[in-house]
């Protein structure tokens, strides 16, 4: 492991308690997680100023980072989100939802200068063929006009290669102040900025989800709480239904083991049988425009005779 030095951006080991370029001293840090993972909360990585460079500026990853405060009251009403969008995501391998410590941790000012807490910043992955190409171009730019020489590289060494590829290139990207920090709007930020495939994503966590709210009996429920009270708007009657539930549950079918059986009977009288009339009712119709149809052919029939005998 190594710690980049605040001042002259210079890496340094991590046993170094100040930095060999500069002097300047080792970041405060506090204590490491086995695993960089909050044994409480799936899915959350924790980051300390130790392991910062190498959780956050890894560029295969995107790092989505909270930095908060225990004392701080925005970051209280954001934890219980945040502990959220961590445990949907946790299955996510190019997404890391991390969480970082103020007062026990160092901040590195040239990403994180910020003075306030709640900080939310997005670290994103680095394309690094992208950049190989960019540096490439520059370095031709720069050694046509003499600015740059090329280094002599060995038969074993190849033209460019990760190492290329610094910190440096990582941009962080702010959360944005006006949006509410909720989970939908923060998946929506990550799917502008990380290419999330929310639809992949929802799919995958449906099955966990329909069983967490027992989406089989909410249906029922709900179909039942229509098929008696008719409302003329559905969606805004299930809406004040559920705010109080109490207050319309007398007049409902309570649900039970025998629910599905409750409302089978329900539907025969009030939906099928009105189904079945209007079955007979078509049967009927059809049957008078077919025997019309007959009557009308057996008059042209007669009328077509009556003028060959003329």
């Amino acid at each position: 492991g190594v710690w980049r030095c605040g001042s002259c951006k210079y890496r340094n080991s991590v046993d170094a308690k100040r930095c060999v370029k500069c002097g300047w001293s080792k970041p405060k840090s506090g204590p490491r997680p086995p695993g960089d993972k909050d044994k409480d909360h799936p899915g959350l990585t924790i980051v300390t100023a130790e392991s910062f460079e190498e959780i956050v500026l890894h560029p295969d990853k995107h790092v989505f980072l909270d930095v908060s405060a225990d004392w701080c009251g925005p970051c209280q009403q954001l934890a219980p989100v945040w502990y959220d969008l961590a445990k949907v995501l946790r299955n996510e391998k190019e997404i890391i939802i991390a969480k970082m410590d103020a007062d026990a941790n160092e901040k590195d000012p040239f990403y994180l200068p910020e003075d306030h807490v709640p900080v939310l910043k997005l670290f994103p992955k680095v394309d690094v063929e992208e950049r190989k190409k960019k540096r490439k171009e520059e370095r031709e730019k720069k050694e046509l006009l003499g600015l740059w020489a090329p280094k002599k590289k060995t038969d074993d060494e190849d033209e460019e290669s990760d190492s290329d590829i610094d910190d440096d290139d990582k941009t962080p990207v702010p959360y944005p102040g006006n949006w509410r920090k909720e989970v939908p709007v923060m998946l929506l930020f990550l799917k502008e900025h990380c290419g999330l495939d929310l639809n992949k994503l929802f799919s995958e966590q449906f099955e966990e989800y329909s069983e967490k709210i027992q989406l089989t009996q909410l249906l029922w429920k709900s179909l039942m709480v229509l098929l008696l009270n008719k409302p003329q708007n559905a969606e805004r009657f299930l809406a004040m239904y559920y705010s109080d539930v109490s207050r319309w549950e007398s007049s409902i079918i309570a649900l039970s083991e025998s629910s599905e059986s409750a409302l089978a009977e329900f539907l025969k009288e009030n939906y099928y049988a009105k189904k079945e009339e209007e079955k007979e009712k078509t049967e009927e119709e059809k049957q008078k425009e077919e025997e019309e149809k007959k009557k009308k052919e057996e008059e042209e029939e007669k009328k077509k005779k009556e003028e060959e005998e003329k």
